[in-house]
């Protein structure tokens, strides 16, 4: 049978005692911590992390935990480091975000109380993922290859594609493609930050009535002498 120590996670905050520390508060708390430990290599889980009590001292709420996890809680106290995967950071991050929004400090420890240590300066951490995106051509063009794509999911982005593919990608304008390459999100926002274009596929011709559409909307008048098929002959050469 495995054993357990108790780990002892001291909140100090201007104005935190065991009178402001509810129970809606031990779950807030919690519900960041134990992700984070859990995402630790050998780190407890929500079915083996049981909170025993709430110490005064501030506030200090005290887990049992598997022996065996402890060392896993203590490479959460060190702090994040370059053998750290995203998801380690991600839900370490949350931590991080719990602490800042109280003006809160941590220390933990089953003997010995240390400091939770918090990155300073904490950088936007991010997805590089290889994935296959659609979306309408816009504009292509530019020394360095760029093409602006209105992507179905994520709106227009200025994409890299080398100058190559590019200038294929500019006979397309106005046209549906799917387009494969490297994406980098933001990994909280999942929002999409930059996009290299590695291949394409032609899915549709229909994209330039819609496109034209727009124009005359803001436009008006100033469209009636406008020659599509001219326009885009010209591009296209």
């Amino acid at each position: 049978m495995s054993k357990h120590v108790e780990v002892k996670f001291h909140l100090q905050a201007e104005g935190l005692s065991l009178d402001t520390f509810g129970w809606s508060d031990l779950k807030e708390f919690l519900d960041r911590l134990l992700p984070a430990l859990a995402a630790m290599e050998g780190g407890p889980t929500a079915a083996n992390a049981l909170p025993v009590r709430v110490e005064e001292g501030s506030a200090q709420p005290v887990l049992r935990v598997p022996q065996e996890s402890l060392r896993a809680v203590y490479r959460f106290r060190a702090g994040p480091n370059r053998n750290w995967t995203l998801d380690q950071k991600i839900k370490a991050g949350r931590v991080y975000d719990y602490l800042e929004e109280k003006n809160a400090r941590l220390e933990c420890g089953a003997r010995v109380l240390k400091d939770v240590q918090v990155p300073t300066g904490r950088p936007d951490w991010q997805i590089r993922q290889a994935t296959t995106l659609t979306g309408d051509v816009r504009r292509t063009g530019g020394l360095k290859g760029r093409v602006e794509i209105g992507f179905d999911e994520f709106g227009h982005v200025h994409c890299d594609a080398g100058r190559g593919l590019a200038k294929e990608l500019g006979k397309h304008l106005y046209e549906r493609v799917a387009v494969t390459g490297v994406a980098t999100k933001d990994a909280k926002t999942h929002a999409l930050l930059t996009f290299k274009i590695q291949s394409y596929e032609l899915l549709a011709r229909a994209g330039f009535q819609a496109a034209l559409g727009e124009l005359h909307e803001l436009l008006g008048d100033d469209m009636n002498e406008f020659d599509p098929e001219a326009f885009l002959a010209e591009i296209r050469s």
